[in-house]
């Protein structure tokens, strides 16, 4: 059977239009996605400690109470809730040691002690620097020098010191360690006082150094001008 040259010359147009038209025979393209990213995970990133009164850095003597926070924030430095923090202290009681962050990421709590304590945080596996709380020394030592009217002299007179502690109630002294500035040994004492002859003529600094029952050592010093052995 003959084909027409008209049916060839239809189907030769269909086939080059087929490969010519643009697009044709292709993989449309995808349409762009309006999913967002999946989400960051936040999580505590840093914890921090300050206190609440920082003039509450240093009690005064005889120890009080100080606030104290922990800042638990994200890599963003936002503050993260609901994160359990863990305190802990050198001495002295914490009210609370383990408080979940509010809101705005803080956790606090009271700590109450009567001598010089270091405060740690963590929050998982973050840590913060240690925070000091100080207690002012209420402890003071005083000399006293008892000598013979005007100047002791060297060999002759005998010197007696005489030490004054003030301490916070409870607190002893359990031992005097005196130095006489010339040489000679030191003296430990349980006494508060003692005494001495200089063999040698001078400017001599006597320092004493008490030994108190809560771990502080006290110290104090006083000068005296010691006159030759009269011809």
């Amino acid at each position: 059977m003959r084909v027409p040259s008209t049916v060839w010359r239809r189907l030769s147009i269909f086939l080059i239009g087929s490969v010519l038209l643009p697009g044709c025979g292709r993989t449309p393209p995808a349409a762009p996605s309006d999913a967002a990213p999946p989400a960051t995970p936040t999580g505590p990133a840093s914890i921090t400690l300050s206190l609440v009164d920082p003039s509450r850095e240093t009690l005064p003597a005889g120890g009080g109470s100080a606030v104290v926070t922990a800042t638990v924030a994200d890599a963003a430095g936002k503050g993260v809730a609901g994160a359990p923090v863990l305190f802990a202290a050198t001495a002295g009681v914490l009210s609370n040691a383990e408080v979940v962050t509010d809101a705005s990421g803080k956790a606090l709590t009271t700590l109450t002690t009567g001598r010089e304590s270091v405060v740690t945080a963590a929050v998982r596996d973050r840590t913060a620097a240690p925070l000091t709380v100080r207690v002012a020394r209420g402890d003071h030592l005083s000399l006293r020098v008892l000598t013979v009217p005007g100047q002791p002299r060297a060999g002759i007179d005998t010197v007696t010191f005489i030490a004054s502690v003030s301490a916070d109630p409870g607190v002893t002294v359990e031992r005097f360690s005196w130095q006489f500035g010339d040489g000679s040994a030191v003296q430990q004492t349980r006494e508060d006082q003692t005494t001495h002859v200089y063999r040698e003529a001078g400017v001599k600094t006597l320092t004493v150094t008490a030994d108190l029952s809560n771990g502080y050592r006290l110290a104090a010093g006083r000068s005296v001008q010691v006159s030759p052995m009269p011809d």
